[in-house]
């Protein structure tokens, strides 16, 4: 019932695109519809037709539901370093075509490796780049107050974080997270600092090594007990779909 409205909705959607109508089913791996291919869509073999056609459905489809809509539309996508051609292709149309849309793109720094695509090569109409740099010392100190719920920070807890490469924010929370499972921090009269036990043996902080955000994901599977891991492993393995 529910892909049966869903269905209905898209219809509707594109009255006023009378021929999209017909190619409707090329969505189907995009939003699934419960819809088959006709023996129309069927006879259309050629690959870039396809692509074509269905960018135009999608596109058409967005845009249809931003001129209905009273507050403004942002696209939001991330990891675009891993973007297939043909998605790439539907990103520049939706970004050439569809208006008034904001689309905000969240991307690595391209390291050459196979497979990932430089952000910065990709051509959108005012196209503007912001680029985020690691934290800075008084960031990181920032940082360690709003998780914490304090109001200072001690200096020697700021530069223990710091040095550990705590200028990558999801390795500065894990480090903090380390930290208060360690009991090596506390909080006094809303300043944060380290437990008196560590004050002047930082060193005897055992902290496991959390040189990249890889690292820090293994970290945490490898603290998990041996059953969740092999869960946790053989998921990964089928997707996140399955039945």
């Amino acid at each position: 019932k529910n892909v049966a409205s869903l269905r209905a909705t898209v219809r509707g959607q594109l009255k006023y695109h009378e021929s999209l109508i017909l190619d409707m089913p090329l969505i189907e791996n995009v939003l699934p519809l419960g819809m088959i291919e006709t023996a129309y869509i069927k006879q259309k073999s050629d690959q870039v037709w396809r692509d074509a056609h269905r960018r135009a459905v999608l596109v058409a489809l967005l845009q249809s539901y931003i001129n209905i809509s009273s507050v403004p539309y942002v696209l939001i996508i991330d990891n675009l370093q891993w973007v297939d051609n043909s998605s790439l292709d539907l990103l520049q149309a939706m970004a050439t075509e569809v208006k008034p849309l904001v689309i905000l793109i969240g991307s690595r720094i391209s390291t050459g490796k196979a497979g990932r695509l430089d952000a910065k090569n990709i051509k959108l109409p005012n196209k503007k780049i912001r680029t985020l740099e690691p934290l800075t010392r008084q960031e990181v100190s920032q940082f360690i107050a709003t998780r914490m719920s304090c109001q200072t920070v001690a200096d020697n807890l700021v530069s223990l974080v710091y040095n550990k490469e705590g200028t990558n924010p999801m390795i500065c929370e894990e480090i903090l997270s380390q930290l208060k499972v360690s009991k090596a921090i506390v909080t006094v009269n809303k300043n944060c600092q380290l437990a008196p036990e560590f004050e002047d043996n930082e060193n005897d902080i055992q902290l496991q090594p959390l040189d990249n955000v890889q690292g820090l994901i293994t970290s945490r599977v490898d603290n998990l007990p041996a059953h969740l891991q092999l869960t946790l492993k053989v998921s990964s393995v089928i997707g996140s779909e399955f039945s």
